[in-house]
């Protein structure tokens, strides 16, 4: 663009041009982008896979213990209206 040949482009060529550049500095962005979540995705995954102290991974359900209740409980809990 900065040669003294680009002036000579008639005709809309270099409208053309212009609308080459935008799509090409467009596919260096997306490029760009998905570089830097493909890296964030690999530091989360490293981060989640071994964090060092051995604890549990994120996202499980710790065991729980339910209550049973008593046979005079669950009698009174069915005669309630409801």
């Amino acid at each position: 663009m900065q040669s003294d040949q680009f002036g000579l482009m008639v005709g809309g060529k270099h409208l053309l041009f212009q609308q080459y550049l935008q799509y090409i500095q467009q596919l260096v962005q997306q490029e760009f982008q998905a570089q830097q979540m493909q890296q964030a995705s690999a530091d989360f995954s490293k981060m989640m896979g071994s964090n060092g102290n051995g604890g549990g991974q994120m996202g499980q359900v710790p065991d729980m213990q339910t209550e049973m209740g008593t046979q005079e409980e669950l009698s009174g809990a069915q005669g309630m209206p409801g």
